[in-house]
């Protein structure tokens, strides 16, 4: 029988996952991995919150609201100074809904607005590495 509500741990709720990444991604990841593994470090479920800072002033709240809850699929960045390089962000069938195409829409005019170069994959179970790096390339990555 399950507890009274008030009874309820906030641990009680939270289960541990076994893997980092979803099949998805890790499938993303061993063929980006041996394209950029030399020349980038590879940081996986970064948050906005991390690549991004929000200035004080007015509406900075609401600002830092925007991002802090959103994150991006893989952030690839210099293995020596750790700078931001790129972001990647797989997109599968869910960026189709409503509230992903905003989303969507946001992360993009971001990065944009901030010179960083996003990579947007549609995702696939397999993935072309020729196509892939020369994606990379064309985001100005040195590989």
């Amino acid at each position: 029988a399950t507890p009274p509500a008030e009874t309820v741990s906030h641990f009680d709720l939270i289960e541990s996952r076994e893997f980092l990444l979803t099949r998805a991604e890790q499938a993303f990841y061993s063929v980006l991995e041996p394209i950029v593994g030399h020349a980038c470090r590879i940081s996986a479920k970064v948050r906005l919150a991390d690549l991004f800072d929000v200035r004080p002033g007015p509406g900075q709240q609401a600002a830092f609201n925007r991002i802090v809850g959103k994150h991006i699929d893989f952030v690839l960045t210099d293995p020596t100074s750790s700078r931001i390089l790129c972001a990647i962000e797989l997109d599968d069938s869910s960026h189709q809904r409503p509230d992903r195409v905003e989303r969507d829409a946001f992360v993009d005019e971001l990065f944009r607005s901030r010179n960083l170069p996003l990579l947007r994959v549609p995702f696939d179970w397999t993935y072309y590495p020729p196509a892939l790096r020369a994606d990379l390339l064309k985001a100005g990555l040195i590989l």
